[in-house]
């Protein structure tokens, strides 16, 4: 008598198996060929109009003519004139990490004249604790339930509205 040939079995996943492999597809089709989106944003400063602002020489009509307008100015007394580039990268949906930071800060003395020049980067950057209280309002909070139901009543025909309300 011949035996029938036996075949292995295969292991039954109680997972279907098409979803699994569409989940893993998905997560790993674009980590490979992904490559980080580099902006650059604000001044791009050419180092030779920078290297020609000279102090004590030159003025605001000049410095404007070889840099362009700031990219803000001083908040206290206007004397100060701040040019801002930051390079960030941003890896698919993550936030964007700022890589290179370059403020060039060009102070000014009464006669208009350029009396300081600085550059700060990154290395300069202080974190700032915001202060997260708010201003408390008069009144009372109300539910949802309360704002749906709460003018139930309170409406009048017009013939009610016309007539002048005891004071």
């Amino acid at each position: 008598m011949v035996e029938p040939i036996r075949r292995p079995r295969l292991l039954k996943s109680r997972l279907p198996l098409g979803p699994v492999l569409a989940l893993a597809a998905s997560l790993t089709a674009c980590a490979p060929f992904a490559r980080p989106i580099i902006s650059h944003r604000g001044f791009v400063p050419d180092p030779e109009a920078v290297a020609s602002v000279r102090v004590g020489i030159d003025n605001k009509n000049s410095v404007t003519s070889r840099l362009g307008t700031p990219s803000t100015t001083g908040e206290f007394d206007g004397e100060t004139w701040y040019y801002v580039s930051q390079t960030q990268r941003q890896f698919l949906f993550h936030r964007p990490k700022t890589t290179q930071q370059n403020i060039l800060a060009i102070r000014f003395d009464q006669n208009n004249l350029v009396s300081q020049m600085e550059t700060f980067g990154l290395e300069n950057e202080r974190q700032i604790a915001f202060v997260k209280r708010t201003t408390p309002t008069r009144g009372k909070e109300l539910s949802f339930i309360e704002q749906m139901f709460g003018n139930f009543g309170r409406f009048s025909s017009e013939s009610e509205r016309d007539q002048p309300r005891p004071d």
